[in-house]
């Protein structure tokens, strides 16, 4: 049996070095894990990029057949077409619950492509996926904490806010501003911006400010944040949703995602809510013995309450019950006429 992670092999950041990383780790339990690149069309057949240190095997082409599996990503439709018509056992890895029809339409086009389980990247990213229309086996497999965040330091720990703007660009602008605008005291503080790094220069950034704002928005689980707290650094801002999978009101200041900047949990001050967020990243998600890996929905509300966002369910039956709504259950002759 082997396991082939489809991929467009540039493995430096995000869910592809957590990809990446499912493939090492494959390979360290005995199995036979590689990647299959296609290539990106803008690269040509350029040798794929690793970290050093995590080469893998990789292969442009390989004959797939029935004793093979396949993973893709949740929006790599190009690599769900290439192996559309292969007869190997075919899995989706969802990183990001936000992102479940950017390459298919909805569930059942996902099973009549082959889907057999979905890898989830958090238990409350698979009880979303369920929630969506989802009934298949979804196993929770959390994502890996980089060691380098939780070593020590050489030089002291200054007051700097470290933070990575890729996900919420304007409301980070907008904090900085509001902070030097109505707490001037502030303006000698640094903001140090990650980008564009390695993970080990990453942690060096993070391990070397007090405050890690967090700007994530729409994620699975949300990886900066849980790094930071390994790293020591306290937490303040949003969790996105996903990272209310370890967010507590004990090792952090977490905002929900409503329009207004109202904190979301009371602050637990910086000593007590940096020694909860070290033990974050080493707690296991909570499971359900026996279950077989299938994760069962949590009943939501209807409503944005607690930062959970809306239910989908709540939403499609208000849909339904919409003015607009009366207009599709008539006969089309009536509704052209009245038109």
């Amino acid at each position: 049996m082997r396991i082939f992670y489809v991929t467009t092999g540039q493995h430096v950041a995000g869910g592809q070095l957590i990809n990446l990383e499912h493939v090492a780790a494959l390979r360290r339990m005995g199995f036979d894990a590689r990647f299959l690149i296609l290539p990106m069309d803008d690269a040509g057949d350029a040798a794929p990029t690793f970290p050093p240190g995590l080469e893998s095997p990789w292969q442009y082409e390989a004959e797939l057949t029935a004793d093979d599996w396949v993973v893709c990503g949740e929006m790599h439709g190009r690599g769900m077409l290439h192996v559309i018509k292969s007869p190997a056992r075919k899995v989706v890895h969802n990183q990001n619950w936000h992102y479940s029809f950017q390459a298919v339409r909805d569930m059942p086009s996902l099973r009549r492509w082959g889907c057999e389980a979905i890898i989830a990247g958090s238990r409350i990213g698979a009880e979303k996926i369920v929630e969506l229309g989802w009934d298949g086996p979804i196993p929770a497999v959390r994502v890996f904490v980089e060691p380098a965040f939780a070593q020590p330091l050489d030089a002291p720990r200054k007051l700097a806010v470290a933070f990575m703007s890729r996900k919420r660009g304007m409301e980070g602008k907008l904090i900085n501003g509001a902070l030097l605008s109505l707490h001037p005291r502030h303006l000698d503080v640094p903001w140090v911006q990650i980008r564009g790094v390695a993970r080990p220069k990453a942690a060096e950034m993070v391990k070397g400010c007090e405050v890690f704002l967090s700007l994530s928005h729409m994620e699975g689980l949300g990886l900066p944040p849980l790094e930071a707290m390994a790293a020591g650094s306290l937490v303040v801002g949003f969790h996105g949703v996903g990272g209310l999978e370890y967010a507590t009101e004990a090792n952090g200041d977490w905002f929900d995602d409503a329009a207004s900047p109202r904190r979301h949990r009371p602050s637990p001050g910086r000593a007590a809510g940096c020694a909860q967020g070290r033990r974050a990243p080493r707690r296991p998600p909570p499971g359900r013995p026996g279950d077989g890996g299938r994760v069962l929905p949590r009943p939501l509300r209807g409503r944005t309450e607690g930062g959970l966002g809306p239910d989908p369910r709540a939403a499609a039956r208000k849909l339904s019950r919409s003015p607009h709504a009366k207009f599709r259950r008539r006969p089309v002759g009536v509704s052209l006429r009245r038109v």
